[in-house]
């Protein structure tokens, strides 16, 4: 919504406005938010980044009635896992997700149709972590 004048204002109805969603893909919120494993300070600094992006964009782009929100899937069923993951590695994951199992890829795209939605019409700014437990905030 635009005043008089064409520029925004603060007053939006629900839902107006558009969506945005990015992702701190992989496990990028917990690499984000804790550093991550020796070694990849570079990995962990861009996911880090994506959050302060979503958090950033979305402050900037709530004037225009978008919300920016974000997911960052933990271990998800992907060719990634498929071919550098071994089986050890992915049974040691499994230990440490307090629901058991790795997630889905459909499981992670119905978070991203939420946050798409009316549904999450007050959600901005927000990182949604999709990891069975693996990181509780």
């Amino acid at each position: 919504m635009t005043g008089g004048d064409d520029e925004p204002t603060a007053e939006r109805d629900a839902g107006s406005g558009g969506s945005a969603a990015d992702g701190a893909r992989g496990n990028g919120a917990i690499a984000g938010r804790n550093g991550g494993a020796l070694g990849s300070i570079h990995y962990s600094t861009a996911k880090g980044g994506l959050i302060a992006f979503t958090k950033g964009l979305a402050k900037e782009m709530a004037i225009y009635g978008v919300r920016v929100n974000s997911v960052s899937p933990g271990v998800i069923s992907t060719p990634f896992h498929e071919q550098f993951s071994t089986p050890e590695m992915m049974k040691a994951y499994v230990n440490m997700i307090p629901l058991g199992r790795i997630g889905t890829p459909a499981e992670v795209a119905r978070v991203i149709v939420f946050l798409a939605s009316d549904a999450a019409s007050f959600l901005a700014g927000e990182t949604i972590e999709i990891n069975g437990g693996m990181m509780m905030l």
